[in-house]
């Protein structure tokens, strides 16, 4: 109370508690049977008090520890009491901002203290607050694996691997609301073999060596469901040991995780497994970092044209060109499409692989009520960003493939008021005047260079509504022609 009292006064953080702290709540939790209920309810509130002050703060760990020893006691066989503790508990894991790593890493540490009271046991396979039933206790977790903290991530596993120890040990089938988590007490061996193998990946995650990073491969490997009856983990957890892999300093690393994944997911249970950030948004951006590295024994990575793309690039168009087409409705298709679109127009990508994304959404099928205005505006974004290539024929070739996209994708009211396909051409036709073209043979890139010509004397004349846009256009196409 004193402590409080000092806070209470303008202390924001308080260096240490009083010297007898530790010794009172040793004394409290022996005396514990013998107090009243209204002192009980005292110590209670002194004590989670305490721990409220005690947690993110590391000078005052000692004190933690006695804290939550003294709390455990006071909470036993008192629902009411452990439901304001899971209360303020599930509220500090979930902090966020600056200074919430040593909160959350301290949070997620007394939980793992206090399981007993929270997960079923042998004794009591039905406690009186199941941790497990609450959404926001996995989203929790799922987040604290993933956290820029070290201490943070380790805690957040310790207390994965305790539920997941005290679940298989009550030999009880189990789902989370959300279907987080399942256990089937009939496939307990291969859970607890493929849980044992998650814990040891992620653990070893947390070293820089790449050599002792690859090993993780194999595991993963193992990971991965291959069919709808097989036992597994749910795809969520495996895609956070993915973007871990995904962010290793070591592009060798990378490379390696890029292709183990999109060698493995391409069977349709598996596809349907993956959401739509993962596959949208987290692999073609780690594919972008790894696009141009060449393969063992090769001296360079392929160059355009887009009938030469290297390996990875074409995985990932066999990978999101089945992904898209098993999306449930053209709702979902076009905000996948639209997902998809937005990541890839992220200025972290180099004009090259830029162009070969341009070309993997030219080849991807139809989604849906196509591309949003936002959409729209990304297709525009990412050609932009390719024109800041030198190569003439690099900046041509991006946008020839940006006018495809917007060709297939772009919305009937979109084409059809021609606003995209005046903006695309006013940005198309001064690359063709520094391509060294021949428009008179059959290559692609000539191919294309007339049907932007033949678009361009058609949008003249279909944009009779739009007397600006049409001039800017004839404008151009005079400044071509001469």
């Amino acid at each position: 109370q004193q402590q409080q009292q000092q806070q209470d006064a303008g202390a924001s953080q308080p260096q240490a508690l009083l010297p007898p702290f530790e010794v009172c709540c040793s004394v409290l939790g022996s005396l514990w049977s013998t107090l009243s209920p209204q002192e009980s309810d005292a110590v209670f509130a002194a004590t989670l008090a305490a721990v409220r002050l005690a947690i993110g703060n590391t000078r005052l760990h000692p004190e933690l520890v006695a804290a939550v020893a003294l709390l455990s006691a006071a909470c036993a066989g008192n629902s009411s009491r452990l439901g304001e503790v899971w209360k303020y508990l599930l509220q500090a894991v979930g902090q966020s901002g600056k200074g919430s790593d040593a909160v959350r890493c301290d949070a997620f540490a007394v939980l793992s203290c206090m399981a007993t009271h929270f997960l079923p046991t042998t004794a009591c396979p039905s406690p009186t607050l199941d941790m497990r039933a609450d959404s926001a206790l996995w989203t929790a977790l799922q987040i604290g694996l993933q956290a820029s903290e070290q201490q943070v991530r380790k805690s957040a596993l310790f207390l994965l691997d305790r539920i997941v120890q005290s679940t298989a040990a009550t030999n009880l089938d189990f789902r989370s609301p959300s279907s987080e988590f399942e256990w089937r007490v009939a496939a307990s061996k291969e859970l607890k073999a493929a849980w044992a193998d998650f814990v040891v990946a992620a653990e070893t995650l947390e070293e820089k060596q790449s050599h002792l990073v690859k090993q993780v491969l194999p595991l993963m490997q193992r990971l991965l469901p291959s069919s709808p009856d097989s036992p597994h983990i749910a795809f969520p957890w495996l895609a956070i040991l993915f973007r871990r892999l995904f962010a290793h300093d070591r592009v060798s690393v990378v490379k390696s995780a890029v292709k183990l994944v999109l060698a493995h997911l391409l069977s349709e249970y598996v596809v349907r497994c993956i959401g739509t950030e993962f596959a949208c948004k987290t692999l073609p951006l780690a594919c972008s970092a790894v696009l141009l590295i060449p393969e063992s024994g090769q001296a360079d990575a392929p160059w355009p044209p887009a009938d030469q793309m290297p390996p990875i690039a074409s995985a990932l168009l066999q990978f999101l060109a089945k992904f898209m087409k098993l999306q449930s409705d053209a709702a979902q298709a076009a905000a996948s499409l639209h997902t998809l679109v937005a990541a890839l127009a992220s200025p972290s990508i180099l004009p090259v692989p830029a162009a070969y994304f341009l070309h993997i959404l030219a080849q991807l099928p139809s989604a849906g009520t196509g591309l949003n205005d936002a959409a729209v505006d990304h297709v525009v974004e990412l050609m932009n960003g390719c024109a800041r290539w030198r190569d003439p024929f690099i900046r041509a070739w991006s946008h020839m493939e940006a006018f495809r996209v917007l060709q297939k994708h772009a919305g009937p009211e979109q084409i059809q008021s021609g606003t995209v396909k005046c903006e695309t051409l006013l940005r198309v036709l001064p690359q063709l005047r520094v391509a060294p073209i021949d428009v008179s043979s059959n290559s692609e890139l000539a191919v294309w260079t007339r049907s932007v010509l033949l678009a361009a004397v058609s949008g003249c004349t279909d944009l009779s509504d739009n007397a600006a846009c049409a001039s800017a256009l004839a404008s151009q196409l005079r400044i071509y022609l001469e």
